[in-house]
């Protein structure tokens, strides 16, 4: 109704949800909306959702909605050396992401313009032109390219390198050999900002949720120890939300220890340790911006888990 007015025609629209509400993504698209936030919105959604828009990016559901559909992480490395490329993109592999690799500058520059990249990888140090040349010129590109997160790729673990890094544009810093949690966890946080689907649990908990699963011997046991897995904690997680929104700060502590409990039932201990940072927070009665942050962290191992465990069902199903 609003868009049907001239005056109001080119105006762009937010819509805001209720907590935990799905939203379909062609249905509000074709209703006029151009962007869904979750309430409560925070500051830094908000900002990045007005961006998008401004920008002209055709955008996916924010993180914060429960999104119907899954949508990948498109990833690119830039990286000369051949077997710096192949560690890279097998430490990729094995988290659960599919990547596009190029050998120099200017072909990163030239593949960001053809394909909506969220992520770049980028080495700093490459022939034709070197990974800060190239995050200029991306950084120049008009549109979408200003949202993608360009990652800077080291061997140099000088500060004075890092803060070159990140005041040439690039937005985060990784030190080679590259340390594969580590990137997990950079991946993760950018996965869960734009609403993307994160990759595995860590290696050592994936290992280690396998033989928790094994233990219990048959797989119709299996089977339903996970989907019980798969029901209850998302609803823990929607508890959690609730409380923090209502500064309950028993409710969270509470949540969050049976989330925890769960979690080491399945040998989770990435998951069950985050849980146990928040559970002990709560009990000191965190401040807003804290709690944000150790919620954040529970729902990024929380969905390496899931993603996991229903790869899982589907080898038993099969």
């Amino acid at each position: 109704m609003i868009k049907d007015d001239l005056l109001f025609s080119e105006v762009k629209i937010i819509l805001l949800t209720p907590m935990g509400k799905s939203v379909d993504i062609d249905k509000y698209r074709v209703s006029g909306i151009d962007s869904c936030l979750m309430k409560p919105v925070k500051q830094s959604r908000l900002v990045e959702a007005i961006t998008r828009i401004i920008v002209g990016e055709n955008e996916e559901i924010s993180s914060n909605v429960i999104p119907t559909k899954d949508k990948s992480l498109k990833i690119l490395v830039a990286e000369d050396n051949r077997v710096n490329q192949k560690v890279i993109l097998l430490q990729l592999k094995k988290l659960g992401y599919e990547a596009n690799a190029v050998t120099n500058g200017v072909d990163a520059v030239e593949s960001v313009r053809k394909k909506p990249y969220d992520v770049v990888l980028m080495d700093c140090h490459m022939p034709e032109m070197n990974g800060y040349e190239a995050t200029r010129s991306i950084r120049q590109m008009a549109g979408r390219a200003q949202l993608i997160k360009i990652i800077a790729v080291t061997a140099n673990a000088d500060p004075e390198e890092r803060k070159k890094c990140l005041d040439g544009g690039m937005d985060d810093y990784l030190i080679k050999p590259i340390n594969i949690e580590m990137l997990s966890q950079v991946l993760g946080e950018i996965a869960s900002t734009i609403g993307a689907v994160q990759g595995a649990a860590s290696i050592s908990d994936a290992d280690s949720i396998e033989q928790g699963l094994k233990s219990f011997g048959d797989v119709g046991v299996i089977m339903e120890l996970i989907d019980l897995f798969l029901e209850d904690a998302p609803e823990k997680i929607l508890e959690i939300r609730q409380a923090i929104v209502r500064e309950d700060y028993n409710g969270v502590r509470d949540a969050a220890h049976s989330l925890k409990g769960s979690a080491r039932n399945l040998r989770a201990e990435g998951l069950a340790q985050v849980c146990e940072m928040l559970e002990q927070s709560a009990k000191k009665r965190f401040e807003g911006s804290a709690a944000e942050d150790r919620f954040g962290r529970v729902e990024a191992e929380l969905k390496k888990v899931i993603h996991l465990l229903k790869n899982k069902k589907k080898v038993l199903a099969n």
